[in-house]
């Protein structure tokens, strides 16, 4: 199947070569007229489908822009802060759940918290006061009190303690440690000798100090406190005893139900009535030491109290446990009393605000609002409509605006379909690339943490700007490149800062673009002012919200990354439009003017005085187009190639030919029809060749419609009892329709009219110049260009300038008598070469 197709392609490409060559067929002249642009370009039909296009392109880029889904994430996380303020666009209610929140804690208030008295913690605690007791009362020596004593100064921190607890340890490491690390483990090792010995009694639960010890051994034996301790500490037991942390914990008036160890329900108190700790040690010691008087009773209440905290402190200083069974049905009877309260959120109310805290109950009101939101997005097709009929209103008139605009600054633009069409391909173009950018921002910018904000600086706002700036002008660039950033912006649900950002940047990108002459240096500025542009744009207005360094880093980084993609962008593009819109920028000419394009080079072997007539052409015109400030690049272009239709006979145009004219054998009818058809021919070369749309409006042009005089004058002169018809002696035209053809044909003629001078002086050059100018203006050939007389006196100016130094006259160089004949020089070398 490939060789197949592969063969038939083979076969056409030899045809087509051989009906270049001549060898078979006859091939059709090319016209402009017979180009699919030239009927495009009269098509109203085109205009108005063009702008319909657009217009819808704009509707749905607009409607279906991808939103930032990802950002409801965002507030479904409590504990974060919202990134945005949310509006309601619907009115909807909703369950006030913090006033819910409020009156049910306010009913739970005033219903008492039920707690039951612990048998089992009763038990324990007791339990644990007689081993206290017991382990006081026992039978304690002088001698081993002497020995607690030594115990008690000598005791070290834990940490050491672990250094070692065998006398093996101290003996196989005393020639290494330390003195202060030996006399720890001394101390150890007494310590656990001592524990072996006493067993139990070296146990001091309570903290007591020796004295203590002694006063209570002491005052056992005359009352039993034992006994008497267990008796009242029951007793407290049994009236609740709550943690003093656990009674802070609650608010004042918080009411409390005891439930005691018989199941019975207390009366409702007030939680801070109830016994704590600390106020059941101070009861408790108290009671006990009501028997005693002075020093004895403020030492035993000491001693009491010290028991109590330790004997409370190992059962969590209560005996009380909360009764979730109770507390349970109590709050469910609450709940059933209590009514819901609504809350109505009216459309343009705040639900949350930027940076405001989210709580659950708020992020239950937004969950409500995402339900009537998709439930209005489904139900509410009115709705719809409007918005997308608000939409279509807008994007009307900003289409509208700016083809008034464009009508009045260029007004051949709007006439053209072809540039029109070029504006809306950049316009689309645009569009589609930011849609893209928006997708990809929003795709990954939660998975590398990116601020949502920072969507502004990867947006392309520059790229219509610095592609227009340069194919068509600046004031262009600008309005489209404002068109496209209010699109944008409404694609990111109006947002203020893009359409600010894409008003500067676009008049910073265009300018900074215009006048590069290269693609190298289109390139460099286009990245250097779209990204600083960015960078300084949006720290001014975002600076508050750039909170760390990796923000920072970010910016620039985007911002980088946005200037590198439109200039890449903007360079291809730039190619392919030029290719399909026949459109010229100046780094596009540049290259043409390269003297190995396959028209220059036949110019330079064919028709040599042609080339370099078009050289002093290209060179006068240059100087005049920087004097006036047109396009020098085009100027040489056109000025290079304007001729190349007298390739098809070159010996019949005086420059090629000096030594006979073949126009002595012709009529002077036939001689004007040749000269003239090197328009023709021309035209047919450049379309043959895909030149651009100026080289081949440059050749159509140059000439406008003047007449071919020396012929008509020799008409005249051969047929003087006849009529001649100027008409059979114009050019076919048109006038030229820009400045750069203007002096592209004013230099044609003073460079071709300047080679008749007999010994060119600045005043005879200048009276030649004048007399060329005079004439073109007589004769109406620059009535449709857009060219001023202020700027014809310039060009004027530059034109004899130019031509005097190019015709300047050399010093005549004297002959020397006594110098030999260089001729009789090389006979002498050829005799004595022969000889040889």
């Amino acid at each position: 199947m490939f060789s197949k197709i592969k063969e038939i392609w083979n076969k056409k490409r030899n045809k087509r070569q051989m009906e270049k060559k001549g060898l078979i067929g006859v091939r059709k002249r090319k016209t402009q007229e017979d180009t699919l642009g030239n009927v495009a370009e009269n098509s109203k039909m085109l205009f108005t489908t063009i702008l319909i296009a657009l217009w819808i392109i704009c509707i749905v880029a607009i409607s279906f822009a991808p939103k930032n889904e990802k950002i409801a994430k965002q507030l479904s996380v409590e504990g974060n802060r919202s990134p945005l303020t949310v509006t309601a666009e619907h009115k909807f209610t909703v369950d006030d759940f913090d006033a819910q929140e409020r009156l049910l804690n306010d009913k739970l208030h005033l219903v008492p918290i039920h707690y039951s008295i612990s048998k089992s913690l009763n038990k324990d605690i007791i339990d644990s006061a007689m081993v206290v007791f017991d382990i006081y009362d026992n039978s304690i020596s002088k001698k081993d009190l002497k020995e607690l004593q030594v115990f008690n100064r000598e005791k070290v921190d834990s940490e050491k303690k672990e250094l070692s607890s065998t006398a093996k340890v101290l003996e196989t490491s005393s020639k290494t440690i330390s003195p202060t690390a030996k006399k720890v483990f001394e101390t150890t090792l007494r310590e656990n000798q001592f524990k072996n010995k006493n067993k139990n009694k070296f146990l001091n639960p309570a903290k007591l100090t020796t004295e203590q010890i002694l006063f209570l051994k002491k005052i056992d034996q005359k009352f039993p406190i034992k006994e008497n301790y267990l008796k009242v500490l029951e007793e407290e037991l049994e009236n609740g005893v709550i943690s003093r942390r656990e009674k802070s914990s609650y608010s004042a008036g918080q009411k409390v139900r005891i439930i005691d160890t018989h199941k019975r329900l207390r009366k409702v108190v007030d939680v801070g009535l109830l016994l704590d700790n600390v106020t059941l040690a101070d009861k408790i010691a108290d009671k006990i030491a009501v028997k005693y008087e002075g020093f004895q009773a403020i030492e035993l209440k000491i001693i009491v109290k010290k028991i109590t905290d330790y004997v409370m402190s190992n059962h969590n200083n209560s005996n009380l446990v909360i009764n979730d069974k109770i507390n349970a049905k109590e709050k469910e009877i609450v709940l059933k009393d209590i009514k819901k309260v609504e809350k109505t959120y009216f459309r343009g109310d705040v639900i949350v605000k930027q940076n405001q805290l989210l709580t659950a109950n708020l992020i239950k009101v937004l969950h409500e609002y995402d339900k009537v939101v998709a439930k209005n997005q489904v139900a509410n097709h009115f709705k719809v409509l409007v918005d997308n009929t608000k939409i279509a209103l807008i994007t009307l008139f900003l289409i509208l605006v700016t083809g008034l605009y464009l009508w009045h600054i260029h007004p051949e633009i709007v006439k053209s379909n072809q540039k029109l069409c070029l504006c809306s391909s950049v316009i689309l173009v645009s569009i589609i690339v930011n849609y893209l950018a928006m997708y990809v921002f929003y795709t990954l910018y939660e998975q590398f943490n990116i601020a949502p904000f920072l969507i502004n600086q990867l947006i392309l706002i520059a790229l219509p700007a610095v592609l227009l700036s340069v194919l068509i002008g600046l004031r262009v660039a600008f309005y489209v490149g404002l068109f496209c950033s209010i699109i944008a912006s409404m694609m990111l649900d109006n947002s203020y800062s893009v359409l600010l950002e894409g008003l500067m940047i676009t008049a910073i990108a265009g300018f900074a673009v215009r006048y590069a002459n290269n693609y190298r240096t289109y390139f460099i500025r286009c990245i250097l002012a779209v990204t600083f542009s960015l960078l300084l744009l949006n720290h001014s207005f975002l600076l508050s919200q750039f909170d760390s360094p990796q923000m920072l880093l970010w910016s620039f980084s985007l911002s980088l990354a946005n200037g590198f993609i439109t200039a890449t962008l903007a360079l291809v593009l730039i190619f392919t439009l030029e290719l399909i819109f026949g459109v010229s920028s100046d780094m596009g000419m540049l290259t043409l003017c390269d003297y190995n394009h396959p028209l220059l080079q036949r110019l330079q072997i064919e028709a040599p005085g042609t080339f370099h007539h078009s050289l002093m052409v290209a060179t006068l015109a240059e100087q005049a187009a920087i004097a006036i400030g047109a396009s020098s690049i085009k100027v040489r272009v056109g000025a290079l190639f304007h001729d190349i239709g007298k390739l098809h006979k070159p010996e019949y145009f005086t420059e090629n030919n000096s030594e006979h004219n073949k126009h002595s054998e012709l009529r002077p009818r036939m001689s004007s029809l040749i000269i003239i058809n090197h328009i023709k021919d021309g035209v047919d070369l450049a379309i043959k060749y895909k030149m651009r749309k100026f080289i081949i409006d440059t050749i159509e042009q140059h000439h406008g419609n003047d007449l071919v005089m020396y012929f008509y004058n020799r008409a005249k002169e051969e047929n003087s009892n006849l009529s001649v018809d100027k008409n059979d002696y114009r050019y076919p035209g048109p006038l030229p329709q820009s400045k750069e053809i203007v002096i592209i044909m004013l230099a044609d003629a003073c460079e071709a009219a300047s080679r008749s001078l007999q010994k060119p002086t600045h005043a005879k050059i200048e009276s030649l110049v004048w007399e060329i100018f005079r004439r073109r203006l007589r004769d109406g050939q620059l009535n449709d260009a857009p060219i001023t007389f202020s700027e014809l006196s310039k060009i004027r100016d530059s034109f004899v300038l130019t031509l005097t130094t190019m015709l300047h006259s050399r010093i005549a160089y004297p002959k020397d008598e006594e110098i030999e004949n260089e001729d009789d020089l090389f006979v002498e070398q050829r005799k004595i070469s022969s000889s040889e």
